[in-house]
This record gives C-alpha cells, sequence and structure tokens, in this order.
C-alpha cells in the first residue's frame, strides 16, 4: 500500500435547547515526507458538574500539546507512538481541571475520545461515554465500537414507577483515579471513523450510525450533517459533536 491519505470533517452543534456548548473538539491533518498524521478528538463536558465548557477546552487544548510532540519525534525518525507521554498527558489534564475547580469552589469533569493516526499506525485513548467507532470493509463489512462507555445504569422506583438512568463512572477532572483507555490499532486503505459526544447516539443508535457511515463513506461532511440533523430532528436536548474520517491510499 502506498502512502495514506485522511478526509476529515467535524460538526460541534449547541443543541436545540442548551445556551452553552460544553462540547470541544479538535480534527487536524499533517504531512511529513512521505507520511500521514492526524489528530481527532471530542471531550463533553460532564452534565451536572460546572463549568463543563472549561474542562473540555482544557483537555483538548493538552491533547493537542502532545500530538505536537509526536509530530516532532515522528519527524525526527522515531516511528512508534509514545503511549507513556500520551497517558501522562491525560493525567495532567485531570490534574488541571482539578486545580480550577478547587480554584472555584466546583466540581467538574470531561470525556475524552480521542484518536491519533501515524501513517499506518493509530492509538486511541478513551475516557466516559464519547465513542469511536470504526467501519472496515475486507469481504464483508465491519463495524465495531472500539471504545467502551465508562457508565452503568442506575434503577430507580418511584411512586411505583422504576426509571433508569445512565450514570457516567469515570471522566477527566473530578477525582485523582480514573480509567483510562488506550489502545493501539492498525490502520487500513478504505478504514472509516466516527467520533462523537452522546449527543449523536442517545437518539440514534449504532445500526442507524452504520448505515449513514456505509451510505455516506466517500462523503464525510454527509456523515457529521446527517447526524448531528438526525439528532436535533429526533429531539436531542445535549450538546452535538461528531468526527467522520475516511482513510484512502494513492493507489485506489
Amino acid at each position: 500500500m502506498s502512502r495514506l491519505f485522511l478526509d476529515v470533517y467535524g460538526i460541534s452543534d449547541v443543541g436545540i435547547r442548551k445556551d452553552v456548548n460544553e462540547d470541544s473538539f479538535v480534527y487536524k491533518v499533517a504531512e511529513i515526507d512521505d507520511s500521514v498524521a492526524g489528530l481527532f478528538a471530542v471531550a463533553d463536558g460532564v452534565g451536572g458538574l460546572s463549568e463543563g465548557d472549561r474542562a473540555s477546552q482544557t483537555c483538548i487544548r493538552r491533547i493537542n500539546l502532545w500530538w505536537e510532540s509526536e509530530l516532532t519525534r515522528y519527524s525526527e525518525g522515531k516511528g512508534t507512538i509514545d503511549t507513556d507521554s500520551l497517558r501522562n498527558s491525560v493525567i495532567d489534564s485531570n490534574s488541571r481541571i482539578m486545580k480550577m475547580s478547587a480554584d472555584k469552589g466546583v466540581r467538574s469533569g470531561t470525556t475524552l475520545t480521542m484518536l491519533a493516526v501515524f501513517n499506518k499506525r493509530a492509538v486511541i485513548a478513551h475516557v466516559g461515554d464519547s465513542r469511536c467507532y470504526r467501519l472496515r470493509k475486507n469481504i464483508l463489512w465491519h463495524f465495531n465500537r472500539m471504545t467502551t462507555d465508562h457508565s452503568c445504569e442506575k434503577t430507580n422506583l418511584v411512586d411505583g414507577v422504576t426509571t433508569v438512568k445512565t450514570v457516567l463512572t469515570d471522566c477527566i477532572g473530578f477525582r485523582q483515579e480514573f480509567r483510562l483507555d488506550i489502545t493501539e490499532i492498525d490502520i487500513s486503505d478504505g478504514d472509516s471513523f466516527l467520533l462523537c459526544s452522546d449527543g449523536i447516539y442517545k437518539t440514534q443508535d449504532d445500526s442507524l450510525i452504520e448505515e449513514c457511515m456505509r451510505r455516506e463513506r466517500k462523503n464525510v461532511k454527509n456523515i457529521c450533517e446527517e447526524l448531528v440533523n438526525g439528532a436535533k430532528e429526533k429531539k436531542e436536548t445535549d450538546n452535538i459533536s461528531v468526527i467522520a474520517l475516511t482513510v484512502s491510499s494513492g493507489d485506489r
């Protein structure tokens, strides 16, 4: 396979009810000699806590600094991804958000789902309930959720009525210890990825997301617009963020 090319588009929308967008995201691509690198990340300020917008912005800024440092290493011929420095960057984000919260006398937090591509390899870092999906075609289509939600269901019984609520179990900035999933994967020609906050999938299940990615796989802008508009049409009240990415090679 010859060099890879990355086609990417993203949207972050305040949604139909909220006044402040507490989601933050970044997507960027760089060419280094005959290789390509890309950073794609979504952070969602935790609802019910304070300063969610600042928490998500802090996290995205720190991840961006890590990526810039990795580009320097990559351009110097160090082809492996430094997952230790990535972990330290997320831990540093946690400390910064906790200090910000303590200074203001509040509690804050954010999710993070990040995909960093360095030519034919990539790393996924994940905390919380934002998501990363991959659509891959070999002989058949394979659609996978690449992240596991850090959440649980809480059942309440009030006056004979049972309600089930999804509760976040881990995020960045709320406490010192938290779960951080870091996974290295291979990148293949024809792969498609989608990163999103929960505003995308709470009203649109995985089968709908897969169908959209398959149908519009050659138009990342259409994928993003269709899923954001679909969430708003289904009266999703949260902020809505999505990044769509396709991978292709020069011999396609």
